[in-house]
């Protein structure tokens, strides 16, 4: 079948997977969450929520503006930054992270309003640049072995058909020093404008001298980064990845990463400061973060994002109102 850059190829049985994840996470944040405050299912742990500012570059060519990307605009934002687990691990122990960026201020309808935080536009990002699953029913099977414990954990593992997936798990499964030297990638793609091109989205960081952890504790990335952002501003540069080949850089297949190059069109800053990340736990905690939380120029595309419509909605709704309920008893 001939392939078009820019246009998607959804799979038979999509919205039925979805409705069978949203349930078995469910199920799954139910029984472990019971009687106390739920956390969210994966990235359960938020090392720092701070508040910076996004610049799109003044000088930024007309073919790498689009949207919220305008050339010279400046938002102000919130980066949640966070180990990629479903549970509460030791920052020692190798995960993968997360880096989500919720710009605020934004123009234009959003496809999917943020309630508590409306005319936003947010970026989901990981510090690996592949997802583990190539499509929704394999990210299905990952979804249930990972909310049926150990058990299923085994089970998963010892198929053969499953190993292409446990190794791109382990893979992502990396160890830091410093979040703030971390490069982090969007993996799915999303939409540039409305003349049909696509682009995944890369962070790359540019602050130098950043600190060393000595003595690493359970909790030693919170530490590094009240410490940097004590001496220092914080930067990272972000870059967009143009779909240039519909075959190569395949649209729905995110186990497989684009070979087209990254162009860099803005600049996030979080300020020097005397962060407390107590002070923001609360506020970071309720924030909601969904890639459909852009206007109709920044569309996610391809299987997974379609997946995460549904889903982020409609657990982010669960634990919301479950965390209600526990603080009223």
């Amino acid at each position: 079948m001939q392939r078009e850059i820019g246009r998607e190829y959804p799979e038979a049985g999509e919205q039925q997977t979805t409705l069978a994840i949203i349930a078995a996470i469910e199920r799954s944040i139910e029984k472990v969450y019971k009687n106390g405050h739920q956390n969210r299912q994966f990235h359960a742990k938020m090392h720092a929520c701070i508040k910076g500012t996004f610049t799109v570059d003044t000088a930024l060519p007309a073919d790498y503006q689009a949207g919220t990307f305008v050339a010279g605009k400046k938002y102000e934002c919130w980066a949640r930054l966070s180990n990629g687990n479903t549970k509460m691990v030791d920052d020692r122990k190798a995960d993968l992270r997360g880096f989500a960026i919720k710009l605020t201020g934004v123009e234009g309808t959003q496809l999917v309003n943020d309630i508590s935080m409306p005319g936003s536009h947010d970026l989901l990002l990981v510090s690996y640049p592949t997802l583990l699953a190539a499509t929704v029913k394999d990210f299905k099977k990952s979804i249930d072995a990972i909310c049926n414990g150990l058990p299923g954990l085994i089970s998963f593992s010892l198929n053969p058909f499953n190993w292409g997936i446990v190794a791109r798990t382990l893979a992502s499964m990396q160890k830091q020093d410093n979040l703030f030297a971390v490069p982090y990638w969007s993996v799915s793609p999303y939409r540039f404008g409305a003349d049909g091109k696509a682009v995944k989205y890369k962070l790359v960081p540019t602050t130098q001298n950043l600190a060393k952890p000595t003595q690493k504790s359970a909790t030693f990335f919170q530490e590094v980064i009240v410490t940097d952002l004590a001496k220092q501003d914080i930067t990272f540069d972000l870059m967009v990845q143009f779909q240039e080949d519909a075959v190569r850089d395949d649209m729905e297949d995110l186990t497989k990463e684009w070979k087209s190059p990254f162009h860099k069109i803005g600049t996030l800053v979080l300020p020097q400061q005397q962060f407390v990340p107590q002070a923001m736990q609360a506020f970071g905690d309720s924030l909601t973060y969904s890639p459909w939380h852009c206007s109709a120029a920044h569309q996610p595309l391809g299987s997974i994002n379609r997946a995460r419509q549904a889903a982020y909605d409609a657990i982010s709704k669960f634990r919301i109102a479950h965390n209600q309920k526990t603080t009223t008893i």
